[in-house]
């Protein structure tokens, strides 16, 4: 009876060391995560309400890998057909149709892979448009 009792501490030892160090492997990773800095979309002009395509300049601090998709808050209203890498390091243009834009000030996202990168985009109303 003492050898079966001494294999299973010995497995039970075992198992909560290698438990452990896995516990710890993850925290470590979570951590690492956190401390890095997340990437920021700056903006460049600001959207004007008006019919047809415009062109947004935008500038990420990480550099992105083709293909590269954009996206703006639903409540914006503004479509984008187009994200094009510019010349310059990490930027972009993106191609919007902001014919019934919202304005405001609106979270803009651009995606490449499993890097996110997010800012704040303002759309600001043309001269010939109503408020209510």
């Amino acid at each position: 009876m003492r050898k079966g009792t001494d294999k299973l501490l010995f497995m039970a030892a075992a198992f909560a060391g290698v438990t452990g160090l896995s516990v710890n492997a993850l925290h470590a990773d979570a951590d690492s995560r956190r401390s890095r800095t997340e990437c920021t979309v700056s903006v460049r002009d600001t959207i004007v309400v008006r019919s047809g395509t415009q062109d947004l300049q935008v500038s990420t601090t990480d550099s992105l890998a083709d293909p590269v998709t954009g996206s703006i808050d639903m409540g914006a209203k503004i479509t984008i057909s187009a994200v094009t890498r510019e010349a310059e390091t990490n930027t972009h243009r993106l191609t919007i149709d902001a014919t019934e834009a919202v304005p405001g000030d609106w979270k803009v996202t651009l995606r490449s892979g499993m890097i996110e990168c997010a800012g704040t985009a303002t759309v600001k109303g043309s001269a010939d448009t109503k408020r209510f």
